[in-house]
Order: C-alpha cells, then structure tokens, then sequence
C-alpha cells in the first residue's frame, strides 16, 4: 500500500505505476540530514524511483512552492550533492503531473490493465500483432484482439511491450505498436510513451 499526503503526489505514483521505464517507486523511503547556512536540518523526500538507468529522489511541489527561496536553496544542495551518493534529485512540478489528457489516459490504461495474461494468450498476441502491425485502439475495441482485448493491450502498455502514447487521449484512430520487451525510457517524470 502507497501513502500520499496531497492529490499531487497520488498523481505522480499514478504516473509512475503506467510507466513500464519505472522498476519500483517508495514513498518517503529516508531522511537526508544536511547543513544550510550552519543550520541542520532534515528532508524526507516525497518519493523514491528506481529504473534500469539509476535512482532518483523526487519531491513534488507546486510551481509556486519550489519557487520560494527555501526550497530553491535546498534543491541546488540535494542537486549538488546526491548524485556523489548514486541519485538524481527532482522537484516534479504538481501542475505537469495533473496535466490532461495525460492524466486521464494514464487513468484509463491502468484501470483496464490489471488482468493477468496468460502465457499462450500472450503469444496469440504477439502473432496477431506480427501478422497486423497496423492494429488501431478502435480494431481492439472492435474485438481485434479477442474478448478481453482491451485489458490485455492496456496490461501490455503498462508492461511496455505495446507503444502507446499516453500523453494524449485514446481515440479509435490511435495505433499500437508491438514492442515485444519493455520501453526503455530516460526520465520517468517525462511522458509516458
């Protein structure tokens, strides 16, 4: 179970949980003492992400929050000094995780990508998607793809072996593209593609 403690952050574990690039999230996974000004103090940072590239320590904030003199000072220290101890630090903006359509699609790809797929289902897919690379989101609305073919292309996106653009809205018209592995992506914060 994940504990948030503002919408913004509920959001950011949302798009963290659609993102196939994401190997595990934690929230408030540890404190950082440090000195600022000959003054100690403590941070939790809002959220841990591990990927295949590193880890990274996210704090999300309002635009106007991480704009204050406070926490700008702090950023330019965590920034500074935590890449010497293996992450990167982040301060993930609450208006961008919140940003429609991106949000709602992420919403919709989750709620329909829970089923479990069973492993000749799998292959069945696969080949469907080998035999017809120009699958549509309206051809697996249509039945493409079997009965439950809309949860197991979302549980695909989610897993990363089909390509969906998730930062706009899914439109009968959107294609989907077979990757066969997991996405590969740079920045969990970026779009979920």
């Amino acid at each position: 179970m994940i504990h948030w403690e503002s919408p913004h952050e509920l959001n950011a574990f949302r798009l963290l949980d659609a993102n196939s690039a994401v190997l595990e999230f934690a929230e408030q996974p540890l404190v950082i003492k440090y000195r600022l000004d000959g003054v100690e103090h403590e941070h939790y940072p809002d959220i841990r992400v591990t990927t295949r590239q590193g880890k990274e320590l996210w704090e999300v904030k309002t635009a106007e929050d991480a704009a204050t003199p406070e926490v700008a000072r702090r950023t330019a220290l965590m920034s500074a000094a935590l890449p010497t101890l293996g992450y990167v630090y982040r301060v993930v903006h609450a208006e961008d995780l919140g940003r429609r359509p991106r949000l709602k699609t992420v919403l919709e790809v989750l709620r329909l990508g829970r089923a479990d797929i069973p492993a000749v289902e799998r292959e069945r897919l696969r080949v469907t998607f080998e035999r017809a690379p120009n699958l549509t989101w309206g051809d697996v609305k249509r039945g493409a793809l079997g009965a439950k073919g809309q949860y197991f292309a979302c549980r695909l996106i989610l897993e990363g072996a089909i390509a969906l653009d998730l930062t706009t809205p899914i439109l009968d018209s959107r294609p989907l593209t077979w990757r066969g592995q997991q996405a590969d992506f740079s920045n969990p914060a970026e779009s979920n593609q």
